[in-house]
């Protein structure tokens, strides 16, 4: 089999990122890595939503202390690094909200290919939390520093048109043509 799937699959919680599914994308990521048939790995969300970015309900339920916050963002900035660095060549296919660590999510994949109904935002900001890691440095690289900072900082929405336009989506494609 040469092409893989990495499915997002807590579609209740429109694929939410909690504790473990970041377990889960680790141990993933790692055995991809010894797979030396697969050429492909098609990054993907169950259900209604590529990714709805951090599970607030499982945040509001543990301790907002720093080594809490950095039990949670190490592991989820390794497995992002671990994807970005997959000797496989990586499409995020994207459908519907595509928020926070899901947006994240995406910009660790070689390519992204987008339904015309997608939307994004790094809305951390908006929650008063600081820009993470993942957004900062990756997307300046992919659609240069000012367009960044703006989306990074201002935290609003845009949709799949503007991404594509801005040089963040390799493809925008009808419903129906995302598989």
């Amino acid at each position: 089999q040469q092409v893989g799937f990495l499915v997002l699959d807590r579609p209740a919680s429109l694929n939410a990122v909690n504790e473990q599914l970041i377990l889960d994308m680790e141990d993933a990521c790692k055995a991809i890595q010894q797979e030396k048939d697969l050429r492909l790995v098609v990054v993907r969300g169950e259900g209604r939503a590529f990714c709805s970015g951090m599970d607030l309900r499982a945040a509001s339920n543990r301790p907002a202390t720093r080594e809490a916050l950095r039990a949670v963002w190490e592991p989820w900035m390794r497995a992002l690094d671990l994807l970005e660095n997959l000797p496989q060549l990586t499409i995020a296919t994207i459908h519907g909200p595509c928020l926070g660590a899901g947006f994240e999510l995406t910009l660790a994949c070689d390519f992204r290919i987008a339904t015309a109904t997608a939307f994004f935002s790094s809305p951390q900001v908006l929650y008063g939390s600081p820009p993470d890691a993942g957004p900062t440095y990756r997307l300046p690289q992919l659609i240069g520093l000012a367009k960044a900072k703006e989306i990074v900082i201002l935290g609003e929405r845009f949709d799949a048109v503007q991404a594509e336009r801005w040089g963040l989506l390799t493809k925008v494609v009808e419903p129906e043509q995302l598989e």
